[in-house]
């Protein structure tokens, strides 16, 4: 389609801002990013969970994540070892965090073994910030 000289020109110029939009966009959220680490040095955030703080003006949720993976051959080698009823493993591909939990809490010694099989990594740390509740 062969544009007029006038509508090439608007098409030109929407380009540029929507260009210049995007880098803003890219700056803006390089400096959350910062803010974020900053808050959450202060705040404060545990490997996995929701920490909340205040300041009375303003309420602060730091989460930590961390994301589990199985690893199928670790698996194959202790899945007989573990009983039945208290497995988390749902599947070679699923692990059934519920159950994973509280594992933790009531079998220390047979969590630390299936942990053999689940791979673990740091995931992004969640940063919510709200204006505090008067009251």
């Amino acid at each position: 389609m062969n544009m007029n000289e006038e509508t090439s020109h608007k098409l030109h110029q929407l380009c540029e801002q929507k260009r210049e939009i995007r880098l803003r966009r890219a700056a803006l959220d390089t400096d959350e990013a910062v803010v974020d680490n900053e808050i959450i040095k202060l705040a404060g955030v545990q490997r996995e969970g929701a920490t909340r703080v205040s300041n009375g003006v303003f309420s602060v949720v730091t989460t930590g994540k961390l994301n589990r993976r199985i690893v199928p051959s670790e698996l194959a080698q202790i899945q007989e070892h573990i009983p039945a009823e208290l497995t988390p493993f749902v599947s070679k591909t699923v692990l059934d965090m519920k159950r994973l939990r509280a594992l933790e809490t009531a079998n220390p010694e047979l969590f630390k073994f299936c942990m053999r099989a689940i791979e673990e990594k740091e995931g992004k740390t969640n940063v919510k910030v709200e204006v505090a509740s008067a009251g």
